[in-house]
């Protein structure tokens, strides 16, 4: 923990100065059950950038190495047979002081490079985006024609909207219905040219229905249905 060609590799402060002012700007994701954006590290005496979990440290893009040996451990999987690769977090992988430190026009260069290094090595590999924000902020990691970016993106936003709408016990099929349209009401324009892979959950987990949230067995069924995604007409 204490080799600065290591900690090069992430964001370690000495202090809490530039820390303390990332957070007046960045949103917490987790506030509840990991709260802050950055965790005090003990082995090394500083002072670690953790967007998400204590023990989940933030990569420095802007470190070239880092660029390097992940796109490098891409082609890896690739070369391996991986037909699918997942980009974690996309929106979250550039820092910059001032500002969210989400969806910067740096994170959309550096999955465009992916793209490109994929294409080149293995073009019959997918990059699947993971955006879990609103669709106007999803569509945009498509990428354009010309400058494509991920192949396949998840519309997280249909799959939660679902899975809230589900009614509690007591609650009306009528209130049920309005909650599950005014879930999904908010949709958002895509390119022509990909497909997009809708999941939803099911949490049917008894025969009877009316006891599904009271059986304990874990048999959660995931679905994943193929639809085209149109632009306007």
């Amino acid at each position: 923990a204490g080799e600065k060609e290591y900690q090069d590799r992430f964001f370690f402060y000495d202090d809490w100065m530039l820390p303390n002012e990332y957070e007046k700007y960045v949103p917490q994701v987790f506030p509840t059950t990991a709260p802050g954006n950055f965790t005090w590290c003990e082995e090394a005496k500083k002072v670690v950038m953790t967007t998400f979990y204590p023990y989940q440290w933030d990569l420095n893009y802007a470190n070239p190495v880092v660029f390097n040996d992940m796109t490098a451990n891409m082609l890896n999987l690739c070369n391996h047979g991986v037909d699918i690769i997942r980009l974690d977090a996309v929106p979250y992988i550039w820092k910059t002081l001032g500002t969210n430190c989400r969806n910067l026009p740096q994170v959309h260069t550096l999955v465009r490079i992916m793209h490109m290094a994929a294409d080149i090595v293995c073009p019959g590999t997918l990059l699947l985006g993971e955006v879990v924000m609103e669709p106007s902020k999803v569509v945009p990691y498509f990428g354009t024609v010309e400058k494509p970016e991920c192949h396949m993106l998840y519309n997280v936003t249909t799959m939660a909207s679902k899975a809230v709408a589900r009614p509690p016990r007591g609650l009306l099929c009528g209130d049920a219905t309005a909650a599950r349209v005014g879930g999904l009401r908010h949709r958002c324009v895509c390119p022509d040219q990909p497909l997009v892979r809708v999941y939803q959950r099911d949490e049917n987990r008894s025969p009877d229905r009316n006891h599904a949230r009271d059986d304990p067995r874990p048999c959660r069924r995931w679905k994943l249905s193929r639809r085209l995604c149109h632009g306007p007409r």
